[in-house]
């Protein structure tokens, strides 16, 4: 015998699918994407807070801070470093011309850090910092590199620190890009793309979601920005590097694409696991922090060529 369901006793009730597509509606705010400048140092300081929760368990992160555990908080010695970190980036990028956006909101009924909120009381939702094309950050500078900052992370990661992330970072990303470029050029015709090298991109220095803000749209928001920028001041390829799979992903369906034949770029082969921590010598335990196998961390170099066109 089959069964009938009765009828809504009130027809103009709505359905439990239309009840939970309207919750949804409810949920999606509205965000506002604003430019932060150097000439807001309370704000910027309040951005790097922002970033560096997002990265606390960063691979990159890890093998920057020589790291054997993960820190779990700000206040954490490690997660203060972690912070230092980030508000030199941000310092060194708007001393070279770089563009700070923020993501915000006025909502005021989702829980949020007390520190996540700019002067003009808007909450943070995301955080995006690019370099336009032809000015990067000259790590060789040293009276540059003091005056942002770098010194206050120098005290707590020491030369290894240094090296790791101006040098070895820094050489192997750069060398994967060129790789990259010549590939695309290679497979092009227009002599405007064989002639494009890295330094014509512009470059994604970091781009984050705050957690309770995930789902929303706010990464895109923020990437979309810059390509609609970017039209209007300086049309040019980005690049930008992915040190997560969940991030990588991402960065694919706005356009990023990594080439089929490009080489692994993997930091501390021999010296640290896949997420960037110590390993202790002569152990056999997968347990990173009892010692496991010291593969090297993998983090990836994208590319989006067409993307000031085709946007």
């Amino acid at each position: 015998m089959t069964s009938q369901s009765e009828p809504n006793s009130n027809p103009t009730a709505a359905s439990p699918t239309e009840e939970v597509q309207k919750k949804e509606e409810k949920k999606r705010l509205t965000y506002t994407v604003r430019e932060v400048s150097s000439s807001d140092p309370d704000d910027v300081d309040t951005v790097s807070w922002v970033l560096s929760k997002a990265f606390l368990d960063d691979r990159v992160m890890n093998y920057f801070g020589g790291l054997k555990v993960c820190p779990t908080t700000r206040e954490d010695p490690k997660g203060r470093t972690i912070y230092l970190f980030y508000k030199f980036l941000i310092t060194a990028a708007l001393t070279q011309g770089g563009r700070l956006t923020v993501a915000t909101t006025t909502e005021k009924e989702i829980p949020s850090d007390p520190r996540s909120k700019l002067k003009n009381g808007e909450t943070i939702a995301g955080v995006s910092c690019w370099y336009p094309p032809h000015k990067r950050l000259p790590v060789f500078n040293v009276p540059l590199m003091l005056r942002c900052g770098i010194w206050k992370v120098l005290k707590r990661w020491g030369v290894r620190g240094l090296m790791r992330s101006a040098v070895e970072y820094s050489g192997l990303t750069e060398k994967t890009h060129k790789a990259t470029f010549k590939t695309h050029a290679k497979s092009q015709k227009e002599s405007r793309v064989k002639g494009l090298t890295p330094e014509d991109a512009w470059y994604l220095q970091v781009v984050m979601t705050v957690k309770e803000f995930e789902g929303q749209g706010v990464l895109s928001l923020l990437v979309r920005d810059a390509y609609q920028h970017s039209k209007k001041t300086i049309p040019g390829p980005f690049i930008l590097e992915a040190t997560s799979e969940r991030s990588r992903d991402r960065y694919e369906h706005l356009g990023y694409k990594l080439e089929s034949d490009q080489p692994k770029t993997v930091l501390g082969p021999g010296k640290v696991d896949n997420i960037g921590l110590a390993v202790r010598k002569g152990s056999t335990t997968k347990d990173s922090m009892k010692g496991g196998k010291a593969e090297g961390t993998e983090y990836w170099c994208m590319v989006n060529i067409f993307r000031q066109t085709t946007f």
